[in-house]
């Protein structure tokens, strides 16, 4: 697949579906340039003024939703790069109770022990998962945003 290209699947716009009207973060390793098509890279990482920037944002949201209902939602994160995503997905989880971690992985649903009571590990494609959580709303209210709830996905 050509990485300027878009990606066949609605795998981004079923994502985001799932998150309009919500406050949320897409933190991604992913060069595939789906969420932004131009970045340079440099001798550490794949990162420009608009990362700079981005990265500043994520780290205010973090601080703001540290101690509230949030969802750290991982898609795919592999062992290539856990010390971005899913390392820290893991300690903000544990380090706050109204926390939800939930991975989505076909291959590394992994969920540590120490989180066991406020994670879902989902073995399978994330296109099928995200379709799922989408039509199970009604099942699934405590993980996304209901008029009554405040915990952020």
């Amino acid at each position: 697949m050509n990485r300027y290209q878009n990606v066949p699947k609605s795998v981004y716009q079923d994502l985001y579906n799932l998150v309009q009207g919500k406050d949320y973060f897409v933190l991604t390793t992913n060069v595939d340039h789906c969420f932004q098509k131009a970045l340079r890279a440099d001798n550490t990482f794949v990162e420009d003024n608009g990362w700079h920037i981005a990265a500043n944002r994520y780290q205010t949201f973090v601080r703001r939703y540290k101690d509230l209902n949030i969802v750290y939602l991982e898609l795919g994160v592999g062992g290539n790069t856990p010390g971005i995503i899913r390392y820290p997905f893991w300690q903000m989880t544990y380090k706050n109770p109204n926390a939800v971690y939930i991975s989505i992985n076909l291959s590394e649903a992994y969920i540590p022990t120490e989180n066991k009571k406020q994670s879902i590990g989902i073995a399978d494609d994330i296109g099928e998962a995200l379709r799922l959580l989408q039509n199970c709303h009604s099942l699934c209210g405590y993980i996304l945003q209901t008029p009554t709830s405040n915990t952020r996905l």
